[in-house]
């Protein structure tokens, strides 16, 4: 129950007040009716054996005249029809709060698996290089629907529960107290017993299924992206016999659960029929005549018969909240993360009119693992910078840093003097257009790739940063519908060049001033890389560009390059004067070269 209390301010996220109380006031309604239609039956089965008592008893009495009854069998005929209705309205209160908690559940589902994915795009690109994508989509998608299905509906029964049973409960000890004491403790004595003993395994069984599941997500999205490599591989069967291995362990759990729940249930026609013996027995010894004791078995049989579902709701209920316990705890810190600030379209572009510095930047994932060592450098607008270094120099860090992903541990990046935080760090990015080396396309139109975000395409605009990365002509007389063509999944419809350039075309199409080409061009044939740098050397002075090259002859017309080493900037110059007095460069540039021609 504890788990519970902690967990309502984030299962109710975004539940209206109204709601709740409409749900809520649903739902002891039908309690209070369905306890009504049982007490309501003793008072019937009394008269039913013994009409005088309509006589002896003033509500019966009074309610013979208001409604001007003459004989004890239409004031039957009367009770009757209103412990029917009684039962009527019970029931269409509980089928209308079926209805409401299915709503319920799904609308705050939707608001829940929302705010989640939500709070995950406002986290720094930290943290997703800390946690696995599969384990992102998994809480998003499906653990949000098990918190959801599992507490809020465990919420609803146990309030409902608890007012049914606590309502027959009041009304047998107002019938018969010493029986009702009696059987009440015994049975309640024995669930608590269950419930306590199901406790810790209920938990352990929960952990044991979000740890599973997170297993099976990963499998299926490793499978997924490394298609290729699966195929040619032969890896196929590998990929399903790790998946059929945990789908069986999850399995495994499912069923433990799933009997841990029914046992119970099994248990319950031994505590309804037991008691109904057992208050037999008792009015036997206290030598009770039928008149006396039928009416009585008959409100504990139907009693029993209604708490039968009751105590059962009750265990399941408050198993599942146990079993929930690794969900909500995982849940609940991912929707607590520190809340950073969302870009929008009207944010205005940090000014850029002369230079970025990088002033004493280090940074480092362990404290004693540094992966740049007091960088300094400072790029002037309009530069064409190249980058190169052996893997593990610090490259991609550096371009993490200089592209708002990562901060640094310490040291500034500063544009035209201004040190870039975390707030300015968005309408930084406002500057940017960034090209990695696997460019990352959606299943849409080559349009609505180019302006991916856009709300309404500017294809003036597309159609000319097509022609810049020479993609125009092949759009227009190699594919079906043009710009309108749909390039599939992850562009599989595309060559690895042109998806290449259809890259460089989106991060020209905002109209930025600086663009990153991480290794960008490694997928081009010669004679088009050739004519893409010669597009982008047509901007120069409009365009700042920083490039991480693959190929050591992309570099050759670079104003300025920079030599890595170890997380150091050991050197910097022309290509000419660094391959003449470089040993470093010198070493890369024949390694890449010997690459290139192999």
């Amino acid at each position: 129950m504890k788990t519970l209390m902690q967990a309502l301010p984030t299962l109710l996220l975004g539940v209206k007040r109204s709601s709740l109380i409409a749900l809520l006031f649903v739902a002891i309604l039908s309690a209070l009716l369905s306890s009504l239609s049982i007490a309501l039956i003793f008072p019937f089965m009394n008269v039913a054996l013994d009409s005088s008592l309509i006589e002896t008893t003033s509500w019966m009495s009074q309610w013979m005249s208001l409604l001007n009854l003459s004989t004890s069998s239409q004031f039957l005929v009367s009770f009757g029809l209103l412990l029917l209705l009684v039962i009527v309205l019970a029931n269409m209160f509980s089928i209308l709060n079926v209805k409401q908690t299915s709503v319920f559940v799904a609308s705050n589902e939707a608001v829940m698996s929302t705010r989640l994915f939500e709070a995950y795009m406002r986290q720094p690109y930290r943290f997703f290089v800390a946690h696995h994508s599969s384990e992102l989509s998994k809480n998003i998608l499906n653990e949000v629907s098990e918190l959801n299905n599992r507490l809020i509906v465990s919420f609803i029964d146990i309030i409902v529960s608890l007012i049914m049973l606590i309502s027959i409960l009041l009304m047998l000890l107002i019938v018969d107290t010493n029986v009702t004491l009696l059987v009440g403790v015994v049975v309640m004595g024995l669930y608590a017993l269950l419930a306590r003993a199901n406790k810790l395994k209920t938990r352990s069984l929960g952990r044991e299924r979000y740890a599973i599941n997170q297993q099976r997500f990963k499998v299926v999205n490793d499978a997924l992206t490394s298609i290729k490599i699966a195929k040619v591989m032969g890896l196929e069967p590998s990929f399903i016999e790790s998946f059929n291995e945990k789908a069986k362990r999850q399995a495994d759990i499912r069923v433990k659960f799933d009997i841990m729940m029914k046992v119970p249930y099994f248990y319950q026609d031994l505590f309804a029929f037991g008691s109904i013996v057992s208050v037999v027995v008792i009015f036997s010894l206290l030598n009770l005549s039928l008149t006396q004791t039928l009416p009585l078995l008959s409100v504990f049989a139907i009693s029993a018969y209604r708490l039968k579902p009751v105590l059962n709701r009750l265990f399941v209920s408050f198993s599942a909240i146990g079993f929930s316990d690794a969900t909500y705890h995982k849940i609940q810190a991912h929707l607590d993360l520190p809340s950073y600030p969302l870009p929008n379209h009207d944010i205005q572009p940090l000014p850029f009119d002369d230079s970025i510095e990088f002033r004493d930047v280090c940074f480092s994932y362990h404290e004693d693992k540094p992966i740049l060592d007091h960088v300094n450098v400072t790029i002037h607008k309009g530069e064409t910078l190249g980058i190169v270094g052996s893997t593990g120099s610090g490259k991609t860090t550096m371009m993490d840093i200089l592209l708002g992903l990562l901060s640094p541990t310490s040291g500034h990046v500063l544009i035209d003097g201004v040190k870039c935080d975390e707030v300015s760090t968005i309408a930084w990015q406002a500057n940017l257009g960034y090209v990695p080396q696997d460019v990352v396309l959606i299943d849409a139109s080559i349009a609505a790739n180019i302006a991916l975000g856009a709300e309404v395409i500017d294809f003036n605009r597309v159609i000319e940063v097509a022609k810049m990365t020479q993609m125009h002509e092949f759009i227009i007389t190699q594919t079906s519908d043009g710009y309108d063509t749909m390039i599939g999944e992850r562009g599989v419809r595309l060559s690895g060049g042109q998806r290449q350039r259809l890259g460089l075309a989106r991060a020209l199409y905002r109209g930025v001033n600086t663009l990153v080409l991480d290794e960008a061009t490694s997928a081009l044939d010669g004679a088009t890389e050739k004519e893409v740098l010669h597009a982008l050397r047509g901007l120069k002075g409009q365009l700042t560009l920083i490039m991480v090259a693959h190929r050591f002859n992309t570099l050759v017309d670079c104003d300025r390059i920079l030599v890595l080493k170890e997380g150091k900037i050991v050197d910097s110059g022309t290509y000419d004067y660094l391959l003449q007095h470089n040993a470093d460069f010198r070493n890369l540039a024949q390694i890449k070269g010997s690459e290139e021609l192999s």
